[in-house]
This record gives structure tokens, C-alpha cells and sequence, in this order.
């Protein structure tokens, strides 16, 4: 079992390099070359907004992270979960469980009503099933699937023209 904490600066080489190297292997094929998701001055400002949990096994360092980003609405807090990566040799083995579940609890605690995430997919279905293996794992965690958001309306138009094949964004949410 790990220790799930919020990041600390310190965390910021570790973090930047298991975040880009998981999000290489599933997502690189759809962008191009020397994308990186998690930029040094990106994890600043999440590090600086207190939005990263950080799993940690005893005496092994930075083994897996989340993102987590409350909204506060007239009617309600919600929260979205994204940037979620697992050391490639820890997957498997309820790290990333444990992770999802602690975010989870944290934002119930909070008192969100609900939780989202969105999955990307390239449109061509040969191409899919990196992705497509992710689906069912986050609906046993119960996620169900909410709705598609064109990729115009999600990313900025910087990132939007890094993209080298077409994509859709599927997005699961959880009622907590």
C-alpha cells in the first residue's frame, strides 16, 4: 500500500518524467514529436494550486500521481480527475486504485456532488485500443460514460495544433 500525499516541489523531476513517459505510451502516437503533457512550468502551477496527489511507496519515491480540480458552481462542487499515471512495472497491482479511491473520498469529504474524467480517442479504430482499455477499468470503479466534447471545445488552440490525428473526447462521471 502507498502513501498518497499532496506533491511537493521537490517532487517536480519524478513527476514530470512518469507523468510525460506514461502519457508518451498511450497518447504519443496522437501528437507531434516532443509533446509533453506535463511541462516543468505546468506542474508549477498545479503544484501551486494544490491540485496533485502524489502516491509514494515506503523508501521507492514518487511511484504514480492525480490531478484532481474542484469547481465551484451556484448549485453544487464537482471535481475532475485527469493526468493520472502509474509507474509502467506498478500497473496491475491496485496503485492506481488506490489513487482513484483516495481522490475520490477527498472530494466526497469536500462535498462534491459528482466526479469527472475524459479519455481520449483517435477516431481511427485500429488505433483505439490502447485507450479503449482504460474504459471498462474506470467503469468498475463505477464511471459511467457521460458524454463526447469536440476537442476544439477542451483544448487551447496551441495544443489543439499539436494533435496529428483526429480525436474524440469521451467523458466518464461518477455521482458521489
Amino acid at each position: 500500500m502507498a502513501l498518497i500525499r499532496p506533491s511537493k516541489f521537490s517532487d517536480k523531476d519524478s513527476l514530470t518524467s512518469l507523468v510525460n513517459a506514461a502519457y508518451t505510451e498511450f497518447e504519443g502516437h496522437l501528437w507531434k514529436p516532443g509533446h509533453m503533457r506535463l511541462p516543468p512550468a505546468m506542474f508549477d502551477i498545479y503544484h501551486a494550486a494544490q491540485e496533485i496527489r502524489v502516491a509514494e511507496l515506503h523508501g521507492g519515491g514518487v511511484v504514480g500521481c492525480i490531478r484532481v480540480v474542484y469547481t465551484e458552481s451556484p448549485r453544487e462542487l464537482s471535481a475532475n480527475i485527469g493526468m493520472f499515471a502509474v509507474k509502467s512495472e506498478l500497473r496491475g497491482t491496485g496503485l492506481g486504485k488506490q489513487l482513484v479511491q483516495h481522490v475520490l473520498s477527498e472530494a466526497k469529504e469536500k462535498g462534491c456532488s459528482w466526479i469527472d474524467l475524459e479519455l481520449m480517442y483517435p477516431r481511427a479504430e485500429w488505433d483505439s485500443w490502447k485507450m479503449e482499455r482504460l474504459k471498462p477499468w474506470y467503469e468498475r470503479l463505477g464511471f459511467v460514460f457521460d458524454r463526447e466534447v469536440e476537442k476544439a471545445d477542451y483544448f487551447p488552440a496551441d495544443k489543439l495544433g499539436r494533435l496529428i490525428q483526429d480525436c474524440r473526447m469521451d467523458v466518464f462521471k461518477k455521482i458521489l
